[in-house]
């Protein structure tokens, strides 16, 4: 095995980019209610959860019980990145994958964000562990951490008193972007969509089993040929005498290239105000010190070292790590991949590479 690799944080040179561009969605879809681990199920492409027009503060309680923080993994613990590619096959079936840098979820992003800018006064645990798999020259990046999670505050009683909820489930997205000379494919989850002309999903629509693959799918959902592009929201709270972050929300939206923040400042569980923002007034509101060009710098810089050493030995899986305090990333070769062969089959067929 190669030896571990470190990067300097407070090292890292930005480029000249100043956000994502060139971004195109290529896949939604929902995990169905009716999925088991043992069957996870999705709907492709999918249904959203659609914005509430009211201008009245929505009544508020305590988020109680367990909730999802991270289903693909729920879903699917040893492969959570296989529903992405299996979505885009269906909804962009000739995406060349071969062309693409980097596949991940928005939340693995945030994360190397923050470790780019800290938020020292926070209470929060910053540390991290990223999984990362090169297929061909396609880096896969796999989110770490728990499934499901107890939570404190409000935050999913506003998302339900502000959505209608799609009857099909949870709603994630796929977007195509080039982040300066890195081009990126990443996933998200939306929590609300405003306009656009969707299609039902039959009830005579059949559950298909995929190949190699323990996922069924059924085909519906998505946008109406000729319907008028759709607006996605992002929906947050924050207490009204905490700081908000401006530069992380706005990192988030660019980054999974949704247009709109709803955000409710709140008293315990009395809304005092809500302020409906674009993302260009949100990036008004924050620091960013040069922050998407110093992350086009850290991936390049990850990029470099897993393709090199992919290319001169037979361990092509790697861990990605921060401790949260010391400004440096450590990358190390791990023997566990997280990409499972129905996903490498995809990856592959475009550029030849399995």
């Amino acid at each position: 095995m190669p030896p571990t690799s470190t990067i300097r944080l407070d090292w890292v040179e930005p480029t000249l980019t100043d956000g994502p561009s060139d971004a195109k969605e290529i896949a939604t879809y929902n995990w169905h209610p009716s999925s088991t681990t043992e069957v996870p199920r999705m709907v492709v492409p999918g249904l959203p959860p659609f914005l509430v027009d009211s201008r009245d503060p929505p009544e508020l309680e305590y988020d109680q019980g367990t909730f999802f923080c991270d289903e693909n993994q729920y879903r699917q613990k040893e492969s959570p990145t296989e529903s992405l590619f299996q979505a885009v096959a269906i909804c962009t079936p000739n995406f060349d994958w071969q062309e693409v840098d980097i596949v991940t979820d928005r939340n693995n992003l945030r994360k190397l964000m923050r470790a780019l800018q800290p938020q020292w006064d926070s209470f929060d645990d910053q540390s991290f562990q990223i999984d990362l798999d090169v297929v061909g020259r396609t880096v896969v990046l796999t989110r770490v951490g728990p499934a499901e999670s107890r939570v404190f505050g409000c935050g999913h009683s506003f998302e339900d008193q502000m959505t209608t909820p799609s009857p099909e489930g949870s709603f994630r997205r796929v977007v195509s972007l080039n982040l300066g000379q890195v081009a990126l494919v990443v996933r998200s989850e939306i929590d609300a969509v405003d306009g656009g002309t969707w299609r039902s999903v039959s009830r005579k629509a059949e559950w298909s089993p995929m190949p190699a693959s323990r996922i069924e799918i059924k085909r519906g959902g998505g946008l109406k040929k000729g319907s008028e592009s759709p607006e996605y929201w992002e929906l947050k709270t924050k207490s009204f005498k905490k700081r908000f972050d401006w530069a992380g929300a706005y990192g988030q939206l660019c980054l999974g290239d949704v247009h709109n923040l709803l955000i409710a400042r709140t008293q315990w569980t009395e809304v005092k105000s809500m302020e409906s923002l674009t993302r260009e007034q949100v990036g008004a509101r924050g620091q960013f010190f040069d922050l998407f060009g110093r992350l086009e710098a850290l991936l390049k810089s990850i990029l470099e070292i897993v393709r090199k050493h992919a290319n001169g030995s037979n361990s092509r899986s790697y861990v990605v790590t921060w401790d949260g305090w010391e400004p440096v990333l450590e990358v190390k070769p791990q023997r566990a991949s997280r990409v499972s062969k129905a996903a490498r089959t995809l990856i592959g067929e475009k550029g030849g590479v399995h």
